[in-house]
């Protein structure tokens, strides 16, 4: 993640100082809310929902129309922009769930009491449209493969995962059982999903090595089931598996270019006897997911509840974090003053710009003495679990500093 700071009076006067930001587990951020296509009752679930930011910062989600039927429509939002309708489907309901570099996005088109939704393509950033067939697109690499899954006939296993590539629909392997569904893929290929074993009783995680015809079992934190939610360009995977005990935790693991498990990492819950998904992972490293009904980041193994380090959140709930870019920038879905809403949280570019005004001043100042002491929040800097001398020193040499 890059920071680009100008340093002003503060750092002038302290140039000599020397602290350590070893200890700084994230960055604060700022929030955006995404809005809606019209609807916006506060009964209405969700109002919006974003499902993925693409490497240009553009987001995909689903929102409710402003009609009295309460369709829903895929949505495209762009910085600064409003959030724009997309498609001309005659269908009453629509998603986008994912977008690579390209601008091509993939999602669904249904009407309710379809027996399987169409699967759907939006190129140059939704402005063409294209029905590829009956199955449930989840994500697209930069090469334009799609994977996901499509339902099956009635009597047999519920889903089956699939590859989509240049109009041809190839169907994933098994773990021994009947029934798979893929959920993301990454630049070189490899796939990640979830499998039933042999008997149909459980589901594992699978990882697919890109050319290979078989998914490899990736196993559980000790208990019966799990499932892969996400894959970087690293082999790193993430998702949410049983313990031993059966509760359920998100986990990180990584894997080798032959499929096989080098590590699996149990990453914890906010709460105890609480259950956490992670749902992304970008290519640093950074997963985002939820805990115990509560947006998490999870830096350097440690989960850590979004709402503490997004600046100016006091009227937002952040439910869960849906996917993260290279830059850092976190998409997910929360309320804001009880509306359902889609949310964009980006990295401030100065770590002591508490208030997110953009610039390292008064105020800034004002907040850190104000919690000086206290457990958490966007002025503990380093992340050390409490506001110290250490972050305020933070603060004193950036202070003055422009932040882009």
């Amino acid at each position: 993640m890059s920071r680009k700071l100008h340093t002003g009076a503060g750092a002038a006067l302290l140039g000599c100082a020397i602290f350590s930001l070893a200890a700084h587990a994230a960055p604060n951020y700022t929030v955006t809310d995404l809005g809606t296509l019209g609807g916006d009752a506060i009964t209405r679930t969700p109002g919006s929902l974003a499902h993925a930011i693409s490497p240009s910062g553009e987001v995909v989600g689903m929102s409710v129309l402003g009609d009295a039927v309460g369709g829903t429509r895929a949505f495209r939002w762009m910085n600064g922009s409003m959030m724009m309708l997309m498609g001309m489907m005659t269908d009453m309901h629509a998603a986008a769930y994912d977008m690579n570099a390209s601008r091509t996005i993939v999602g669904v088109s249904f009407e309710l009491g379809d027996q399987f939704p169409k699967a759907v393509r939006w190129m140059n950033g939704g402005m063409t449209m294209s029905v590829l067939g009956d199955f449930e697109p989840r994500a697209i690499n930069d090469a334009g493969v799609i994977v996901g899954h499509r339902h099956l006939a009635i009597g047999a296993a519920a889903n089956e995962g699939v590859i989509y590539d240049a109009g041809v629909i190839t169907p994933i392997g098994s773990l021994g059982g009947t029934s798979s569904a893929a959920r993301d893929i990454n630049t070189n290929g490899d796939i990640v999903g979830h499998a039933s074993v042999a008997g149909d009783l459980h589901q594992h995680a699978f990882f697919l090595s890109a050319g290979a015809s078989t998914p490899s079992d990736l196993g559980t934190l000790g208990g019966a089931q799990s499932e892969a939610l996400a894959v970087n360009d690293a082999r790193q995977v993430v998702g949410m598996a049983w313990t031993a005990t059966g509760a359920h935790h998100a986990f990180l693991a990584q894997v080798n270019p032959d499929g096989s498990v080098q590590s699996m990492q149990d990453l914890g819950t906010l709460a105890p006897n609480a259950a956490s998904y992670a749902y992304a992972i970008n290519n640093s490293g950074e997963i985002v997911g939820t805990s115990d009904s509560r947006a998490v980041l999870w830096e350097n193994g440690a989960p850590i509840d979004l709402h503490t380090l997004a600046l100016d959140a006091g009227n937002w709930e952040f439910y869960g974090a849906t996917s993260i870019s290279d830059a850092g920038e976190i998409v997910g879905y929360g309320r804001r003053d009880g509306r359902w809403r889609a949310f964009l949280l980006r990295p401030s570019a100065c770590m002591a710009d508490i208030d997110g005004s953009g610039v390292v001043d008064l105020p800034d100042l004002n907040a850190m003495l104000l919690a000086f002491g206290m457990m958490g929040g966007p002025a503990d800097i380093d992340g050390d679990g409490t506001v110290t001398i250490a972050d305020l020193n933070v603060l004193l040499f950036e202070f003055g500093s422009v932040c882009n």
